[in-house]
């Protein structure tokens, strides 16, 4: 008998390995997007190629590589195909918010106030502007309405939604009747002593003249006055006294000249009283007509007019003076 050695086989069952299958997918289902913006889907899962459709392009639009474009206000359904499977994206159009004021920048004087208009969209979010200052002791603003409370700057700010604009406001102290009356209760009038001086402006006179600017509080007016001594002519001797009053919220202002002629040489004497009550928009006239209540000597009517309108136009001159040397003001700020 005869025996044979075979090798051991070791049989193994055959196994089938199978790869996980990998979902397809839009990388969005849900898209808010502002009008005239763009936005790209994109298929996630596999490499094959989508067509690409809108349920209303009158709302948003879709390309053949999934760029969405949004048109107007609404909701549209994106829809993949893709191997006989549609993938689906809700865009929900909307009109993105604006807001713009028309004004940026702006100066005013305290007490007054102006309005800045806001221009929003849509037309629905106007209603939902609010305002604020970032300095209400300085300016404040209600509904877009800014008013000047003390000097300074503030920024106004506007916002609706996620928007905000901006107005950058400067306030000056206004300088008018109430400041000039404040400040002369606070430090006194406002004076200078008799000096001399040389004036041009209508024709050349060489004077002295002493200026002053005082509140009365008894009649809430204030009384510029100047005492003044005629120096051109050693042979004559002319003084005068002028005095302007000026009354709150008054459109009118009353002057009175006194005026006074010595001639040494002839030993005549001169003398006037002249009245004016005028509106403030003549103060600047230099040919006021005014009213004589008094004269004596030989002066004639065309004298005192003449006498009485150049005292006034020196008189100005010194008030200006004060007032520009002390507080910066004009006589414009007092309406004059």
């Amino acid at each position: 008998m005869v025996f044979s050695i075979v090798p051991a086989v070791t049989i193994q069952s055959a196994q089938t390995v199978y790869a996980a299958t990998t979902k397809i997918k839009l990388n969005k289902t849900k898209v808010d997007i502002f009008t005239g913006k763009k936005i790209t889907l994109k298929v996630k899962g596999t490499k094959a190629k989508a067509k690409w459709s809108s349920s209303d392009k009158s709302i948003a639009t879709v390309s053949n590589k999934g760029v969405i474009k949004a048109k107007n206000p609404g909701t549209a359904v994106i829809t993949a195909k893709i191997n006989g499977k549609k993938l689906k994206c809700t865009v929900t159009v909307k009109e993105e918010t604006k807001l713009s004021l028309d004004v940026s920048k702006k100066t005013i004087l305290t007490g007054d106030n102006f309005t800045i208009n806001a221009t929003v969209t849509p037309d629905e979010m106007a209603s939902l502007v609010t305002w604020e200052s970032s300095d209400p002791l300085i300016a404040t603003v209600e509904n877009g309405v800014v008013t000047g409370i003390k000097e300074g700057t503030a920024t106004i700010t506007a916002k609706v939604d996620d928007k905000s604009a901006s107005c950058l406001v400067t306030v000056n102290q206004k300088k008018d009747f109430d400041y000039l009356s404040k400040y002369l209760q606070t430090r006194g009038e406002l004076s200078t002593t008799s000096r001399n001086m040389l004036m041009t402006g209508a024709g050349v006179f060489n004077y002295q003249a002493a200026s002053s600017i005082k509140y009365d509080a008894a009649s809430d007016a204030l009384i510029f006055s100047m005492n003044y001594t005629d120096l051109g002519n050693s042979l004559r001797n002319h003084t005068a006294d002028i005095t302007m009053t000026l009354k709150r919220n008054s459109d009118t202002v009353d002057v009175n000249v006194n005026d006074k002629f010595h001639f040494i040489l002839t030993n005549d004497d001169w003398s006037s009283t002249s009245t004016i009550t005028m509106p403030l928009a003549s103060y600047e006239s230099n040919s006021l007509n005014f009213t004589i209540t008094s004269k004596n000597g030989g002066i004639t009517d065309d004298q005192v007019q003449t006498d009485a309108n150049n005292v006034f136009y020196f008189a100005k001159s010194g008030w200006s003076g004060l007032l520009e040397d002390n507080l910066k003001m004009t006589m414009k700020d007092l309406g004059l």
